[in-house]
């Protein structure tokens, strides 16, 4: 009953809460007048709360086969290295092959808790296999293979290794259907093996002696590890090494049932797939010491404080800058020149478009912020660490982007305060134009052509602000311009219609922003 109850909580708690009786009317396929629950609850929450209960029953069942083999309450597959055997095999298989289907992570766990068990039982063996040299000989087997783990990660590729550090801290977060098929066939086989073989585990636990003496061959009998094996390769395979529930599963269920395997195995099953949902479920109920904002890619969690920001590009580099934060990193290519005196003690990632993943990872960010064209690469990102990407179709949606990234950041105030700062100079501008109305033209040259600013690009946003005309060829909405030049903000014109850039005034600069390019435009 706890069970369910727990199981239900987890399935409606999220981001989008669902009611426990609505959640229960899902399930049973009755009438909610809401078609949403079926999807968050069916695609997002049931598979990874059955993932979560299945995986707690598999190091339960691993864990309580190996204290009875062993006699040893402090046995479990994280100490004696299974575990890590497994996980040496899963992160081979992830970091040194491009791509691998789900459904062969669990067989190359298991080959490798296999490897580790075969070596643990052979290192042990010395006129019979002791439970006392098990335990000594798994511990070492288990940190030469967490060493070669580190080996691998430590020079494999970028991309591969965060998935393969995401993977070894081991969660149940993003698992889905397909995360599930492949894991019943292990459950399915070894569980009732398990039970089959409860009694002589039994006999194990009376003793080598009693155990021969009663007509049990002990050492044959010790081949159940290859059960434990089994349970502990599938749940590495699919979750990750997750630690404690195969150590104390098995001793909080002596706690409800006698030492008799039977009843034990079954109840350490239920158990630890108890405790590793109840975890799951207060881990993501517990208040996280960061801000939820919900940017392009989906919704981030922003420390509070973050102390590392790296900006992967020149406009979340600039606003960040405007909000009195200073990135320790981003990317210096064509960044404006205003920006140059504040890339003091700043890190260069790479160009833009093109940051170096290793840099990003090696500076330890703790936040990192850019535009939406990083998507193809946010999985890497935010995997490194919270990742904010936001819209910015054209310059002149500056002053929208910048509140939007004041509020994700918590800078609402230094957001005001700036604006507040820009609406002042501009009512001395006013004051100081008194009644004179200049109709001022904006142009840019670039190396093939000559380009009109229009009414929405952010020099016009600025003159609109100012209370400043402009001629009637640049007096184009964003909009329209999109459907004339697809431009929402200039338009290329020819040197025959420069005249189309008259003006009382005329702003003229070119591609490089260079003053010195600039003087050479304007006398061209």
């Amino acid at each position: 009953m706890i069970i369910l109850v727990v199981m239900i909580l987890s399935v409606g708690y999220g981001e989008y809460p669902i009611a426990p009786l609505n959640v229960i009317r899902t399930l049973l396929g009755l009438e909610t007048n809401n078609p949403d629950y079926a999807f968050v609850i069916y695609t997002l929450r049931l598979p990874r709360v059955i993932v979560a209960f299945l995986v707690g029953m598999a190091l339960a069942i691993a864990g309580t086969i190996l204290q009875g083999l062993t006699r040893n309450p402090l046995a479990a597959p994280e100490i004696i290295g299974v575990d890590a055997g497994a996980g040496l095999a899963a992160v081979a298989l992830i970091v040194l092959l491009l791509s691998i289907p789900v459904y062969v992570l669990p067989i190359a766990a298991f080959a490798g808790a296999s490897i580790a068990a075969l070596l643990v039982y052979t290192l042990a063996w010395k006129n019979g296999s002791s439970p006392i040299r098990l335990i000594l000989v798994g511990v070492g087997v288990g940190s030469t293979a967490g060493a070669f783990t580190s080996l691998m990660i430590t020079f494999g590729s970028i991309y591969d290794v965060s998935r393969a550090l995401v993977w070894l801290t081991g969660s149940v977060y993003g698992r889905s259907w397909k995360h599930i098929q492949p894991l019943l066939p292990w459950l399915i086989v070894f569980i009732p093996l398990s039970l089959v073989c409860a009694r002589e585990l039994n006999t194990i636990n009376l003793g080598d002696e009693v155990a021969q003496g009663l007509g049990s061959r002990v050492e044959w009998q010790r081949g159940l590890l290859l059960i434990s094996v089994a349970l502990a390769g599938a749940s590495v395979a699919t979750a990750g090494t997750i630690g404690f529930v195969g150590l104390m599963s098995p001793h909080l269920s002596r706690q409800l049932v006698d030492t008799s395997h039977e009843g034990l195995i079954l109840t350490a099953a239920l158990v630890g797939g108890l405790l590793v949902t109840l975890t799951d479920f207060l881990g993501r109920s517990t208040p996280a010491d960061c801000t939820p904002v919900d940017p392009v890619a989906g919704t981030t969690c922003v420390p509070n404080p973050f102390e590392r920001l790296i900006t992967l590009d020149g406009v979340a580099f600039e606003d960040a800058i405007a909000l009195g934060i200073k990135p320790i990193a981003t990317v210096f290519s064509n960044l404006s020149p205003h920006l140059n005196s504040q890339l003091d003690k700043v890190e260069n990632i790479g160009q833009t478009g093109e940051p170096s993943l290793e840099n990003v990872l090696a500076l330890n960010p703790d936040l990192i912020m850019g535009l939406d064209s990083y998507q193809p690469i946010y999985a890497q990102t935010s995997k490194i660490a919270p990742t904010v990407l936001f819209e910015f179709e054209h310059s002149g949606q500056w002053k929208e982007v910048f509140q939007t990234i004041s509020q994700m950041l918590g800078r609402e105030d230094t957001a005001q305060q700036v604006m507040d700062d820009y609406n002042k100079r501009l009512e001395e501008f006013k004051a100081k134009m008194g009644d004179r109305r200049p109709i001022v033209s904006v142009v840019r040259i670039y190396p093939n052509s000559i380009n009109l600013y229009l009414r929405d690009s952010f020099p016009g946003t600025v003159l609109q602000d100012a209370g400043l005309a402009r001629p009637s060829a640049q007096d184009v909405s964003a909009a329209d311009a999109q459907c004339i030049a697809n431009n929402p903000i200039q338009i290329s014109i020819s040197r025959e219609l420069l005249s189309q850039s008259d003006g009382d005034v005329l702003f003229v600069w070119t591609a490089e922003n260079e003053a010195e390019a600039n003087q050479k435009a304007q006398k061209t």
